[in-house]
């Protein structure tokens, strides 16, 4: 059987694009408001083909991501520590491009088949390098890197904050974005402190290319660790509990069918993914309302979001059958999931009960949690007249009713205003005014 790849488009010539849209509601938070992620692939059987595939779809989860922090106003915030890592970043990344470019030898040969290309269609352009000058792209990088350490130290000297943020706000924009963080628009003093920071490395950058074109050596200095990862080290958990094998001991029980099995191993394989990780010690509760808000804000193959049950009862259920079991098996300590449970997979989702007696309290509990709290409703034996009424007789339907075996009264009021449609008898004790009107 061969692997099925989404958001796949495929055109008559054989090469493949990837187009994922993405929902409505996220768009106008998306950055740049796009629609949709769209990349080439080139063909199926090109080599490169798997990578381009998953580049892009990481490209989409990275933008999703944004978007939903942005929706949901979940900002990051902007402290010291993380203006210095992305000062430190913005060194490291311009310096690791100026190292590639001086190597590069496609960016040359571009050069020399514009300059043909201008020639022969006779335009008026002219360079101030020439096209076999071998010098010329060491020229043209002193003079940038020149002019713009020129500029900057004079922003610095002059205290001109207006100016730095003018110049560098567009440029702190893209490297936020390129980095996954979302800021409020309203922390405008953020804004100014990374644009300070920003000045600062385009100064360091600078220098650093200026001694590269004296003939030094300066090495690119390696990616600086997120400060946000140094800080959730000291809480890593000591004993690791992997989810997936968790699940796998819990799906090696008898009454699980392999449909079941093979579903939720998907599920469970999907949020591990997800996390990034595959300790079970780590998962919050705060991790499956985030991984559901973000299913519930995908698309599915036919373009349309996914349904709220599906997500609750498949992907939800799943992993929280899987924790449950654990805990009952004394795997880990791990914090019993929420909410009312079945631990056969497929089967209803409810409490384990303990007699005939729980039974009709829980099913007395369901009926009346949509009760307002604190009602008093008076009981009144209705008059001959009013038991004639087709009002009356159609509130005595919706009152006498039942669609469980236990017996479950509902209040007039609550009913709906049309005759249920059930199977269901009336109750086996029938109110005082429903047994005057059998006697009229």
């Amino acid at each position: 059987m061969g692997l099925v790849l989404r958001y796949i488009v495929e055109h008559a010539s054989g090469r493949c694009d990837y187009r994922r849209y993405f929902p409505t509601a996220l768009v106008p938070f998306v950055p740049g408001e796009l629609k949709l992620v769209k990349r080439s692939l080139g063909k199926v059987d090109d080599p490169d083909f798997d990578r381009l595939h998953r580049e892009a779809a990481r490209e989409y989860e990275r933008l999703a991501k944004m978007a939903q922090k942005a929706r949901d106003k979940a900002y990051d915030a902007l402290d010291a520590p993380t203006i210095a890592w992305l000062a430190e970043t913005f060194v490291a990344e311009e310096l690791e491009a100026d190292e590639e470019a001086r190597w590069d030898t496609e960016e040359r040969e571009l050069y020399r088949r514009t300059a043909k290309d201008l020639e022969q269609r006779e335009a008026a352009a002219t360079a101030s390098w020439h096209p076999d000058d071998p010098l010329r792209w060491a020229s043209k990088t002193r003079e940038a890197a020149s002019w713009s350490l020129d500029h900057r130290r004079g922003l610095r000297a002059a205290g001109d904050l207006e100016g730095i943020v003018r110049s560098l706000q567009v440029e702190a924009e893209l490297l936020l974005e390129a980095h996954g963080f979302v800021i409020a628009p309203s922390d405008v003093h953020a804004m100014q402190n990374l644009c300070r920071a920003l000045n600062d490395a385009s100064i360091k950058a600078a220098e650093a290319k200026l001694d590269r074109l004296d003939g030094e050596e300066v090495l690119t200095p390696a990616t600086p660790t997120r400060p946000v990862e140094v800080a959730d080290k000291p809480h890593t958990a000591k004993t690791k509990v992997s989810l997936m094998e968790t699940f796998e001991g819990y799906a090696a029980k008898p009454d699980m069918t392999p449909g079941v099995r093979d579903e939720w191993r998907r599920y469970v394989a999907r949020l591990v993914e997800w996390l990034g990780h595959d300790d079970a010690t780590r998962l919050t509760a705060d991790d499956l309302l985030a991984w559901k808000n973000e299913l519930l804000s995908e698309t599915t193959r036919t373009g349309r979001l996914r349904d709220p049950v599906t997500v609750r009862d498949k992907y939800i259920t799943s992993v929280k059958a899987t924790l449950n079991w654990a805990v009952q098996e004394r795997l880990a300590a791990l914090p019993k999931a929420e909410g009312p449970l079945s631990r056969r997979p497929g089967g209803h989702e409810c409490p384990i009960l303990g007699g005939k007696r729980t039974i009709q309290i829980w099913l007395l509990k369901g009926v009346l949690r949509h009760c307002q709290p604190r009602a008093r409703i008076p009981i009144r034996f209705p008059s001959r007249r009013e038991c004639r009424s087709a009002g009356f007789r159609a509130a005595r339907w919706r009152c006498c009713r039942s669609s469980h075996a236990a017996g479950r009264i509902r209040h007039a009021s609550l009913a709906p205003a049309t005759r249920p449609r059930s199977r269901a008898g009336p109750c086996a004790v029938r109110p005082p005014c429903c047994r005057r009107q059998d006697a009229m």
